[in-house]
């Protein structure tokens, strides 16, 4: 175990999440990413999470790229009952994100993320409704963790293609 520890970091091999000054974000380079605000309640959410990931100690002061984010979602019925009433729901969500190479404006990279989660709808209006935000806000974090990590992997690719 030890010898093919060895031998990965001889290889170039590093971890892409912690470790060095930028422990607990994603990757060092995320200092450099500035992260577009989004509308409504959803897109403020998923903003914050990408912050979390990508810029634990706040928006860089001089970015060099910048993320913008697009949410649609929908909400399927999945369980109807005799009554016609609606005993289960999911939540679908879809964002497409692009970064932006704030020097020259282009888009360097691009994609799409998706989620989906399901939850009870139960006769309590407040539940149902805690439960349906509850599934939401757990879509948006895997969708932050799978854009944050795409996006790092972009960037330490890009940088290490620069020699860097």
């Amino acid at each position: 175990m030890i010898a093919a520890t060895g031998l990965l970091a001889g290889c170039g091999f590093h971890p892409l999440y912690g470790g060095g000054e930028a422990s607990g974000t994603v990757f060092a380079a995320g200092h450099e990413v500035s992260i577009a605000t989004m509308p409504d309640r959803s897109g403020q959410f998923l903003r914050n999470q990408l912050i979390d990931r990508l810029n634990s100690k706040g928006q860089p002061e001089k970015p060099v790229y910048s993320l913008s984010a697009k949410i649609n979602e929908s909400i399927d019925k999945l369980n109807i009952a005799r009554d016609s009433s609606v005993t289960r729901g999911q939540i679908v969500l879809k964002v497409e994100f692009k970064l932006t190479r704030l020097g020259d404006n282009k888009v360097v990279f691009n994609g799409i993320s998706h989620a989906l989660n399901a939850y009870n709808v139960t006769p309590e209006q407040y539940a149902a409704l805690i439960n349906e935000q509850d599934a939401r806000e757990r879509s948006l974090e895997e969708i932050a963790d799978d854009i944050a990590l795409r996006i790092g992997l972009y960037l330490e690719h890009a940088e290490t293609a620069a020699g860097g």
